[in-house]
């Protein structure tokens, strides 16, 4: 696994949150999406679709699980109705990219948490870690391209 570590600045994302299992996720996406696009937010310049994880899987019982849908915006864009603003903290972060089927993305996140992190002698902060989907065209699943962020000190 290839893994990058950069400064990243804070990310302000106009969102709705799931809450129950990551993988069940999608549903918000639609609803993000129903939303977002109407209102012209994925017209914006940097606008990516972000998936932030709130709370530490191991830990947290499933059905409390925190996962915000999200698409980033500029600040001064108005929020629609139905969509909440959430900011995303700036700093230093891991950085690996999946790329393929969205059914990858747990061993993904395993190869970075329980491969790289160990022997990298970083460690993860208390604070939400992120995937943004850079390359999103469905009808290709083989060319999903996904970057995953990790905080760490």
């Amino acid at each position: 696994m290839d893994v990058t570590l950069e400064d990243m600045p804070e990310i302000r994302l106009a969102s709705i949150t799931h809450l129950g299992p990551r993988n069940m996720v999608g549903e918000a996406f639609r609803r993000l999406a129903e939303i977002a696009a109407p209102a012209g937010l994925f017209g914006h310049p940097g606008a990516v679709a972000v998936a932030v994880f709130h709370d530490d899987a191991e830990t947290t019982p499933l059905a409390e699980l925190r996962t915000s849908a999200g698409v980033i915006v500029p600040d001064g864009c108005a929020i629609p109705a139905g969509l909440a603003e959430l900011r995303i903290d700036g700093g230093r972060y891991a950085k690996a990219t999946h790329k393929g089927h969205y059914a990858g993305l747990s061993d993904a996140w395993d190869r970075l948490m329980g491969g790289w992190l160990p022997s990298s002698g970083c460690r993860a902060l208390d604070r939400p870690s992120y995937e943004a989907y850079r390359v999103a065209d469905h009808s290709h699943p083989e060319s999903l391209e996904t970057d995953l962020y990790l905080p760490i000190a």
